[in-house]
């Protein structure tokens, strides 16, 4: 069985130039890595031995684990499909068009931008009104930050409320 994970700190949107240029590219690989082609090998190496006549599963002290990481694995390439393209790597792709479309711009044009962004109230404005000031390079603190995905309840120095509401923990209980 092949590695079933590894840790992602790839910091792909700030740095120098030249690391700017093939952090992207570096990030999807390594997306695709751990999300995808390391549980495949996983998935395909447990079928062999699922399907293998000298490989008694049932004999083996490796049966649970075998099953387990099978499991595991083929969570992993779900997860991927699901959350992953979904949310990070849709991330990424509005990060880097928006990069592209900011960098054509003057200084002025940017303030004007960010101010006609700024009176506008819909999700997909204020994303870009964040996207735009994050190129600009003012750090907003993370309360202030308006996302593409995964906007929820910002709990940050609260208690978790438990109650009948669908959003709420006290709910799947």
């Amino acid at each position: 069985m092949a590695c079933i994970t590894f840790l992602i700190f790839v910091h792909w949107k700030k740095g120098p130039a030249i690391w700017l240029s093939i952090s992207p590219l570096v990030f999807f690989i390594v997306i695709i890595l751990n999300y995808l082609l390391i549980p495949a090998v996983n998935i395909v190496m447990s079928i062999v031995l699922f399907i293998d006549p000298d490989f008694v599963l049932t004999e083996q002290t490796t049966e649970s684990f075998v099953i387990f990481f099978f499991v595991i694995c083929l969570m992993r390439v779900v997860e991927f499909f699901t959350l992953i393209r979904r949310s990070v790597l849709l991330d990424a792709k509005i990060h880097l068009e928006s990069k592209r479309e900011f960098s054509g711009y003057t200084k002025e044009e940017l303030k004007k931008l960010m101010e006609e962004l700024g009176e506008k109230t819909d999700q997909s404005s204020l994303f870009k009104l964040n996207q735009l000031q994050e190129f600009v390079g003012l750090e907003l603190p993370y309360k202030e930050k308006h996302r593409g995905y995964g906007m929820g309840n910002i709990r940050l120095g609260r208690t978790l409320e438990l109650d009948d509401s669908i959003y709420s923990l006290g709910f799947i209980c």
